[in-house]
């Protein structure tokens, strides 16, 4: 069995699509995850499943939407995927202990378009910087990502694709903990 991560994008934010992390590891219990455990409200599951991610978003994604009632978008990535991300971090002069939540990374449901980097390079400000790798966007605000312009909701607009996004701190806790499952 492989470790695997689910990422889902939007519940507990403001009110909407609540979904409790005691509810949402029983419903993974459910479908066949096997040794399930969650970290913080934003959704993040590690589980172990002999299943294919795009099985696996699959079957959380249908689960998802008839407990709960709404859709919800689920990124679901290998334990060594996202070891993987750490280690290819394009800006290696950045701070992580200093600047661990003003590094995000956003995961795509698919690879960028080519011109990925020209539809999202006019909405960054003059000091963040933006790299895509594969089914990654690393983004670097250092004024923080509650005052950046590219929000998920543009990343998911302008590429035309489901997005969802770590900040880097969140990133490492989740391969933490995934590692102990």
């Amino acid at each position: 069995m492989k470790q695997y991560v689910a990422l889902l994008r939007g519940i507990n934010v403001g009110g909407h699509n609540k979904v409790k992390m005691a509810q949402l590891k029983l419903l993974c219990e459910s479908i066949g995850f096997a040794v399930v455990s969650t970290y913080i409200q934003t959704g993040n599951v590690f589980f172990r499943s002999s299943d294919t991610s795009a099985v696996l978003q699959q079957q959380l994604e249908q689960a998802l939407l008839a407990e709960f009632d709404f859709e919800v978008s689920v990124s679901i990535r290998t334990l060594e995927a996202l070891e993987l991300v750490q280690a290819n971090l394009p800006f290696k002069d950045i701070d992580l202990l200093q600047d661990s939540s003003k590094l995000m990374v956003s995961f795509l449901s698919d690879i960028a378009p080519g011109n990925a980097q020209e539809l999202l390079q006019p909405y960054l400000h003059s000091s963040e910087r933006l790299q895509l790798s594969g089914t990654e966007l690393y983004l670097h605000c250092p004024n923080g990502y509650g005052k950046t312009k590219l929000t998920n909701n543009l990343i998911e607009k302008k590429l035309g694709l489901n997005a969802t996004t770590r900040n880097w701190k969140t990133l490492l806790k989740v391969c933490q903990l995934s590692s102990q499952i």
